[in-house]
């Protein structure tokens, strides 16, 4: 991996704070960068940006996005059988599609606990994980 200056990897940077924002910076892997000085296939005249992979509802996707010259974003969302691509978003467009994917997630664990666990220890899992999100995990 290729270290330049922040105007370089301006794309990376402001990609990576709107994931961590939303809160889907720690539900994501496989995370690469998007180099901004070599030539993508797809994408022209930006800033850099960042590739990841995320499941949801046991479907596999891998995302890239990168911050454009024009102040806009260009997405690819890859799944085993579609490949979709969004040029020219603007910001609201693209937090609205974070948080889409953070609302799927959150569904799918909210499902996950209320079949692994009786209703009152439910209830309980679910005020702690709402409190912790909301201030903070008191271990930490």
């Amino acid at each position: 991996m290729n270290v330049y200056s922040d105007e370089i990897n301006k794309g990376y940077e402001i990609i990576k704070r709107h994931l961590e924002d939303v809160g889907l910076a720690n539900r994501i892997y496989n995370i690469k960068i998007i180099d901004p000085l070599l030539i993508h296939n797809t994408f022209a005249d930006h800033y850099g940006g960042l590739c990841f992979g995320l499941d949801i509802r046991s479907v596999q996707s891998s995302w890239e996005i990168v911050y454009t010259y024009k102040d806009l974003f260009d997405i690819i969302a890859h799944t085993e059988k579609t490949e979709e691509i969004f040029l020219d978003f603007n910001f609201s467009d693209l937090m609205s599609i974070l948080l889409a994917l953070v609302d799927g997630i959150k569904i799918e664990e909210e499902n996950v606990l209320k079949h692994g666990l009786n209703e009152t220890e439910y209830r309980k899992v679910a005020k702690r994980m709402h409190y912790n999100e909301k201030y903070g995990d008191p271990l930490f």
